[in-house]
């Protein structure tokens, strides 16, 4: 089998050549200077940000006591255990703290995606802080921010 060669004419590859360039510069300018309004030439910064060297490091979760007495720690990395993920409830983490009736619903999720397993008794929403110096781990502290009785 042959193969076709089909060289650009001048203005082809200039157009080409300059149109790689025009993107390039975009990228440049909004990786530099953009916000995430400028996206897709722009950070996407809820994907990416920096910690302070001697910040915190904060891992949302939410506990649950069962009608078999046992304690677990849900999974809120995906939607599989309560319906919705770690990012939804983080964005609405003042709401909870405000209501934690709120919490009722993912209960509910939970019985409705898991009805196999024993009902949740008790919900509660905290976070391990990380402590940081000079980019180390320094220490470590648990908030609790709510319980929630779940109703039958």
């Amino acid at each position: 089998m042959t193969r076709l060669r089909v060289s650009l004419s001048a203005p082809a590859r200039a157009w080409r050549l300059g149109a790689v360039g025009a993107v390039a510069a975009l990228l440049f300018y909004g990786s530099a200077w953009g916000q995430d309004d400028n996206f897709p030439f722009g950070p996407l910064n809820q994907y990416s940000f920096r910690i302070d060297r001697n910040g915190e490091i904060r891992a949302l979760w939410l506990d649950a006591d069962t009608t078999a007495g046992t304690h677990l720690r849900l999974d809120i990395a995906s939607s599989e255990d309560v319906g919705i993920a770690r990012a939804e409830i983080e964005g609405q983490l003042d709401r909870i703290i405000a209501e934690p009736a709120r919490l009722q619903e993912l209960a509910q999720a939970y019985a409705r995606l898991h009805p196999a397993r024993p009902r949740l008794t008790r919900l509660t929403v905290g976070q391990d802080v990380t402590l940081l110096r000079a980019g180390r781990p320094s220490g470590t502290r648990t908030d609790v921010f709510t319980h929630w009785d779940v109703q039958p």
